[in-house]
């Protein structure tokens, strides 16, 4: 079987970690997730900011993700992973591919800014634990922070997902997109 890794990118509040976890059930392959990992990293600390009034989830390093992200490649076959990626990391994916022979399918997820933007202040009012790993940001902010995000496509298999609309999202067609790159 060949080593393969699927990229799950795309701005906040695209749905990225709910993806996620639905195709890695349907495939079966483990998921490497930035949004979990953070959750239970900043558990016991979520309430205490640092000495210049950081609030604990910006001491999280993000080597810790990459970290994971390559312990998969040394043990897994074929595996996800879902993150914020941006270009700034394309150097560290190319290294990590290449080491360990990994060949990439990127679905990225994508709406219109404004959308995520609500979507992104709806998480952080609705889900009290969100409200503590999450800053609250300006619509002009939400947008220049994650057009690196936005922007982000890697690997020669790229599948586009449409999440403007979570009600005319087919998981399914996604699904069946990924199973027939896989087996090229």
């Amino acid at each position: 079987m060949e080593n393969t890794v699927i990229l799950i990118s795309g701005m906040p509040a695209t749905g990225k970690s709910t993806f996620g976890a639905w195709l890695s059930q349907k495939l079966r392959a483990p998921l490497v997730s930035y949004d979990h990992i953070l959750a239970k990293l900043t558990e016991p600390a979520a309430e205490a900011p640092d000495t210049k009034g950081h609030p604990a989830f910006q001491r999280i390093p993000y080597e810790f993700f990459f970290f994971t992200l390559e312990e998969a490649m040394r043990s897994s076959a074929r595996f996800l992973a879902d993150y914020i990626f941006s270009d700034q990391i394309a150097g560290l994916l190319d290294r990590l591919t290449e080491q360990y022979g990994y060949r990439v399918i990127n679905i990225h997820l994508d709406a219109a800014p404004e959308t995520a933007y609500r979507r992104f202040l709806r998480r952080n009012t609705q889900d009290r634990e969100s409200k503590k790993i999450r800053p609250a940001v300006s619509p002009e902010d939400f947008r220049s922070a994650t057009k690196q995000n936005r922007d982000f496509r890697y690997g020669d298999c790229l599948i586009e997902v449409d999440t403007e609309d979570f009600s005319r999202l087919s998981y399914d067609s996604v699904y069946e997109a990924v199973k027939k790159h896989l087996q090229e």
